[in-house]
């Protein structure tokens, strides 16, 4: 395979340009996705405030927390 002239620029063929297909007006936006109660995020938010709740000081500051009242 011979080298290219010096200067030039030689781009893969994965990088080249491709034309960006129209958009049509046709169908109408898709609805924006509200919150879900039991997304896997939200029941991870759920699992660390329940088990932050449960230690005795903040691991981050070490500051006290106030004793439960049942």
């Amino acid at each position: 395979m011979p080298l290219p002239p010096a200067g030039a620029k030689r781009t893969p063929l994965d990088a080249k340009c491709l034309p960006y297909p129209k958009a049509s007006s046709r169908a109408a936006p898709a609805p924006m996705q509200r919150h879900v109660p039991w997304s896997i995020t939200t029941v991870r938010f759920l699992f660390a405030r329940a088990i932050a709740q449960e230690l005795l000081k903040c691991p981050y500051c070490g500051r006290v927390h106030r004793q439960k009242r049942y």
